[in-house]
């Protein structure tokens, strides 16, 4: 395959942004679980309010789910993953993609290191480690050349979901 290099505009993850892609992430994966957590606490509460114990054990329920989305956000927010909120470009070429931060770092990643990509409607993230992703906002690409390209490299490439 004859392909040309792709490089993107300077862009930025955003906290709020982040957050949405953790939440997003924690209910496509677990959403059956905080269903049963949740209607369990329903059902104990609507069946057995006169019962001190199962009020608890529902309340307990809903404070646990709670919970969970308060400590994704602590850690959307946390001072330690500021080096994901760095301003960086994106440049692609047959062999990988090289992410270039305002920090001056760098790094390579050929595309057999993609564990996966998934595509979303505004953006793609490339897996590289369980939890750990790149993120690529589809409005940084300079034009729709690039932008087609990338997708099309994505597809022949690396594992896409």
């Amino acid at each position: 395959m004859n392909f040309n290099p792709i490089e993107t505009l300077e862009y930025s993850l955003t906290k709020t942004e982040y957050f949405k892609i953790l939440i997003e992430n924690r209910l496509r994966r677990y959403w059956y679980l905080y269903l049963m957590i949740v209607g369990g606490g329903l059902f104990l509460l609507t069946n057995s309010a006169d019962n001190p114990l199962f009020i608890l054990i529902a309340f307990a329920s809903f404070i646990y789910v709670l919970g969970i989305f308060i400590y994704l956000y602590y850690w959307a927010y946390s001072d330690k993953n500021k080096i994901l909120f760095l301003k960086r470009k994106l440049g692609v070429n047959e062999n990988g993609i090289t992410v270039s931060t305002e920090s001056g770092s760098r790094g390579e990643i050929p595309f057999g290191y993609l564990l996966n990509v998934v595509e979303r409607k505004n953006y793609w993230l490339l897996y590289i480690a369980l939890g750990q992703f790149v993120y690529v906002p589809k409005e940084a690409f300079k034009n729709h050349a690039d932008f087609a390209g990338f997708r099309e490299i994505l597809k022949t490439k690396a594992k896409t979901k």
